[in-house]
């Protein structure tokens, strides 16, 4: 009873992400940054948890947007693998959220996550790069107006 409620809690929180990512494309999205993601129409990208018992979703990308699914693909064009603990994952993930796509903010990504192998990525890099830039939303307007009010909380 113990493993299959952890179970469920895995499966609740990795669909959770999925669905977030999901919407990183749908609400936030940087125009440069989404286009690319034509080249990439109609493949498949699976996320893998280890450290939550292998759970696993797939995001289908159509009409460059993802779509999730909790089942593992057969054939897919990257496999990310989230090496981390659960209390990681969402600062990690939040992180990476509101890093400018950039050069610059994907080697600090890269040296942070990549090299100590908490975050791992098998398949094409010019193709993991693109899916990583749309998830880096750090430029959108959101952001420049959260750090012009805190601007103005910490002076104000």
């Amino acid at each position: 009873m113990e493993s299959e409620l952890k179970n469920i809690r895995n499966f609740a929180k990795v669909s959770h992400l999925a669905r977030l990512f999901q919407i990183l494309t749908e609400v936030y999205r940087i125009p440069k940054n989404i286009t690319k993601l034509k080249k990439l129409e109609g493949a498949e990208i699976l996320a893998v948890f280890p450290k939550l018992e292998n759970t696993c979703a797939t995001l289908k990308i159509m009409n460059c947007h993802y779509h999730p699914t909790m089942k593992k693909t057969e054939n897919p064009l990257i496999t990310i693998i989230f090496n981390l603990n659960r209390e990681e994952i969402v600062p990690i993930i939040n992180e990476v959220i509101r890093t400018k796509a950039n050069c610059l903010g994907i080697l600090k990504l890269a040296i942070k996550y990549l090299v100590p192998g908490k975050i791992k990525f098998k398949g094409p890099i010019s193709k993991a790069i693109i899916v990583l830039k749309t998830l880096m939303i750090g430029e959108h307007e959101i952001y420049k107006l959260e750090k012009s009010m805190n601007a103005r909380i910490k002076f104000g």
